[in-house]
């Protein structure tokens, strides 16, 4: 194992402030962001692809690949589309986007489209009433760095009835102080530590 690797990721940790109560800075890959220290975490690779998918999931409740959750956060990241299949970030992003624009076309609560360093970046709420279950929030960050060959994207969701009291205390501080990490390079068994857990 690169000791070295491990303790410059929690050099980069240490360098962010001291977290809000019951919260703690979470280092998964290159992101890092809030993380309230009691909820379940779970992560999966998935290799059936032509290109590499990584889904990190958290939520207070108990969840599994067969059953989801009603409230938590979704942080997928796809990467090397352009080596593998000559397809760029920002074009992945486009596809992952548009069946869920199809889907709630009706249901869209906002949708809006920006670039920041080269970076560009897609903020996506809509409601998914589907029949027969409860109405849920979904709020998805979608970044597609072309340069990186690399699209993060971060959901998260709640049913509509605790929306506001669950955006507030726990979507707001997760995704307004995210940030993405390229001081260091974390190899797949350093990322294994970091991030504590396998898939069971």
């Amino acid at each position: 194992m690169d000791t070295d690797n491990i303790q410059a990721a929690i050099n980069v940790q240490s360098l962010f402030p001291l977290p809000p109560e019951g919260f703690a800075w979470k280092l998964y890959g290159d992101a890092t962001f809030l993380k309230p220290v009691s909820w379940n975490e779970r992560e999966k690779v998935t290799t059936t692809n032509a290109f590499p998918v990584t889904t990190y999931a958290a939520s207070p409740e108990s969840f599994s690949e067969s059953k989801s959750f009603e409230m938590g956060l979704t942080l997928q990241v796809i990467r090397d589309t352009h080596k593998f299949i000559e397809v760029n970030a920002k074009q992945i992003a486009g596809v992952y986007l548009q069946p869920y624009l199809d889907a709630h076309k009706n249901n869209i609560i906002f949708l809006e489209r920006d670039t920041v360093n080269d970076v560009d970046r897609t903020f996506l709420r809509y409601k998914d009433a589907t029949p027969g279950l409860k109405s849920v929030i979904v709020h998805k960050f979608i970044m597609a760095d072309t340069r990186s060959d690399c699209v993060h994207i971060f959901t998260f969701e709640s049913p509509e009835k605790s929306w506001d009291q669950n955006w507030e205390k726990y979507g707001t501080p997760i995704l307004s102080q995210l940030q993405l990490n390229t001081i260091i390079t974390v190899d797949a068994e350093t990322a294994q530590q970091l991030t504590g857990h396998r898939l069971q």
